[in-house]
């Protein structure tokens, strides 16, 4: 890292020769060692009203004098730097989702909701101002290594204990693709550019391509045909399967099968012995136990007393949250949700109805065979 050796710090930032980046590298070093040195709202919303104005504000006016003369062409728009307004959607939007990404790098717990924020814009004073002269520059940076110096230990402790965030644009909790659009349109905003939706700034940071002429596509309009056919009949005799291969134009309708239940069958010579509970079930049937918050040992009651089988192990996504056989009194007094969490060392989603959980049920020595097994989390 550079903060273990100045000439290594110096020698980075002497590399950089305009002095527009060099004021900025420096700021950013400054707001950042002040996160990791003392993280707290202040630090990170001043940090994040930094940025909003040197992107949005600063350069935008360093543009307008410098280059004056070159928006007189029609082709050639003019911007208008952008005041920070706690009360415009997208600005709060950048704040947000900016503030929970640079949380969880910094594993920062502390959450902030949308007035949190509105009051700490209006307290916080940030006026950019930028020296060009190299004297001046040369001063920052002597000001920010003597400051990193003077808790160099403390400071390499704690980026070390920086978590790496990466990118998922399929988890839309993780603030990512909300910081890509709030940034995407606040630019936008600088030249009168028509703003982009969320699915918009997703499709493009994620690098969807639509479906326009794939199997896909097909797929869909063939589901959607029997979708509308559904609707006005129930009659199966109506509705059809589909094999296609569009790299070679071969395409076969047929007439769906008649729907197959598992159900119990007589023990077949050197055939594992086996129960089905219920007594017959198709692949769309479904258990749903309803939660939230039921403790472990009610769910097993509940299964013995229902449908007289014993459970003797409880899985969700391979990890084994309990077997009853250990007796671990303490885990059976947990809730479902609690031991889950606890297993896999994550939050389960707020907005998620339901879990599926994976059961090793017996009757005796008989194998128990059951549908899916759903936790439903709300009731609503």
């Amino acid at each position: 890292m550079v903060v273990e050796n100045e000439k290594k710090f110096y020698d980075i930032l002497n590399m950089v020769t305009e002095s527009n980046e060099l004021y900025l590298k420096l700021e950013v070093i400054k707001y950042f060692y002040n996160i990791i040195e003392k993280p707290s709202q202040y630090s990170i919303i001043e940090f994040e009203i930094f940025i909003f104005k040197y992107y949005f504000e600063y350069t935008i006016n360093e543009q307008l004098i410098e280059q004056n003369k070159a928006f007189s062409d029609y082709y050639n728009k003019k911007p208008s730097p952008i005041n920070i307004n706690p009360d415009d959607e997208t600005h709060l939007i950048f704040f947000k989702s900016f503030y929970y990404i640079l949380a969880n790098t910094i594993n920062f717990k502390e959450k902030i909701n949308e007035n949190g924020i509105k009051i700490l814009i209006r307290q916080i004073n940030i006026n950019i101002f930028k020296n060009k002269i190299n004297c001046a520059l040369n001063n920052f940076k002597k000001e920010i290594m003597n400051k990193i110096n003077l808790n160099i230990n403390n400071i390499k402790d704690k980026i070390n204990k920086l978590k790496l965030i990466i990118f998922e644009k399929d988890n839309d909790e993780n603030n990512q693709i909300n910081f890509i659009m709030a940034f995407s349109n606040l630019r936008a905003n600088n030249y009168g550019i028509k703003n982009c939706s969320f699915l918009k700034a997703k499709e493009v940071a994620g690098n969807i391509i639509p479906a326009i002429a794939s199997t896909t596509a097909a797929i869909t309009g063939l589901s959607c045909i029997q979708l509308y056919a559904s609707i006005e009949t129930d009659d199966i005799k109506l509705l059809r399967c589909g094999a296609f291969n569009l790299g070679t134009s071969e395409f076969d309708i047929f007439f769906p099968e008649e729907k197959r239940y598992i159900k119990n069958k007589p023990k077949a010579k050197d055939s594992p012995e086996y129960i089905v509970i219920p007594k017959e079930y198709t692949c769309w049937d479904k258990i749903d136990i309803m939660g939230p918050n039921m403790i472990i040992k009610t769910l097993i009651d509940d299964f013995k007393n229902k449908y007289n089988v014993d459970i003797d192990f409880i899985n969700y996504n391979n990890e084994l949250l309990i077997s009853p056989l250990d007796d671990e009194e303490s885990k059976m007094k947990e809730t479902i949700e609690k031991l889950v969490e606890y297993k896999t060392k994550k939050k389960i989603n707020s907005n998620q109805k339901y879990i599926k959980l994976d059961l090793s049920i017996s009757q005796g020595i008989c194998e128990v065979l059951t549908p899916a097994i759903r936790y439903v989390l709300k009731n609503n």
